[in-house]
This record gives structure tokens, C-alpha cells and sequence, in this order.
């Protein structure tokens, strides 16, 4: 769980999308650009190598220089699409830091939708089938209904 924070020229957005990069200024960014914050602001590698701890710290010849800001919500289903992969949280909610403890990352590795496109489309397709059925017989049974009112008011 947990998102991590970018930064932007509008402000603080968040993002799954860990992706990310270094620019020409050996800081490091997002697939697009964007400055990816870390627990004391952005973070910078001024070194030959650098990895990625499983808790979200960066190695940079060995020696931490600096961790990923990650953060979580109470309720993540009120983050608004920003584009490019961003979410935006609305002025009343809260962003939360994520213990340290608690983060996994897993460097060289890219979370991926949990959702096929081919199921989701079939089922999607199905639902729609079905209910073309539902309505073309509601539709037959109106019609039913409507002859027997009007051949029984003849027939009297």
C-alpha cells in the first residue's frame, strides 16, 4: 500500500507508477520528469552507483543518502486523476506517511494492473447481451399485454 510523492511545479502529487529515472542533474524523476520527493525533500545522487533498499532507502555507494517518500490515505478512493499517472488529493485528506517498516520496494520491478482487458471486455460484452435479452422480452411481453386488453374490450 502507499503512494509515492512527486513534485511538480503545481504542487505535491502522488503516484503507483515507480518508474522513475535519473535527469541530467543526477536527480531523480519520473518517467516524464517529475521530481520524486524522498523524506527530506528530492532526492539527488551524487555518487558511481545507487540501489534501492526493500524498505524505500537509497544506497548510494553503500551508504544511505536518503529514502522514498511514501504515503498512504484513509480513504485513497478520493484521490482525483492529475494526469500523466498522477492523483491528487483534495484539500481534506490527509496524506499519511508510511513507517518504514511497513514499505516494500522492490527495485527493477514494475507493479502491473490487476485487471485484464480481455476478460473485462467479454464480461463487459455479456452484460450487454443479457441485457438486450431482458429488454427485448419486457418489450414482447408489453406487446402481449397490449393485444389481450384491446382483443378483450372487443370481444364484450
Amino acid at each position: 500500500e502507499g503512494f509515492f510523492v512527486v513534485e511538480t511545479p503545481d504542487g505535491e502529487f502522488y503516484t503507483r507508477d515507480g518508474s522513475f529515472r535519473l535527469d541530467e542533474n543526477r536527480q531523480l524523476v519520473t518517467a516524464d520528469g517529475k521530481t520524486v520527493v524522498g523524506t527530506g525533500g528530492p532526492l539527488k545522487i551524487e555518487g558511481s552507483s545507487f540501489s534501492l533498499a526493500a524498505d524505500g532507502s537509497l544506497l548510494v555507494d553503500g551508504t544511505v543518502a536518503g529514502r522514498l517518500k511514501v504515503v498512504s490515505f484513509a480513504n485513497p478512493t478520493r484521490l482525483e486523476p492529475a494526469g500523466e499517472s498522477l492523483l491528487a488529493a483534495p484539500p481534506d485528506l490527509e496524506a499519511t506517511p508510511v513507517p518504514k517498516e511497513q514499505v516494500q520496494v522492490v527495485q527493477g520491478h514494475l507493479e502491473r494492473s490487476n485487471v485484464s482487458p480481455i476478460d473485462t471486455l467479454v464480461d463487459m460484452i455479456a452484460a450487454q447481451r443479457a441485457f438486450e435479452i431482458e429488454s427485448k422480452i419486457l418489450a414482447t411481453n408489453d406487446q402481449l399485454l397490449e393485444r389481450s386488453v384491446n382483443q378483450l374490450g372487443r370481444s364484450k
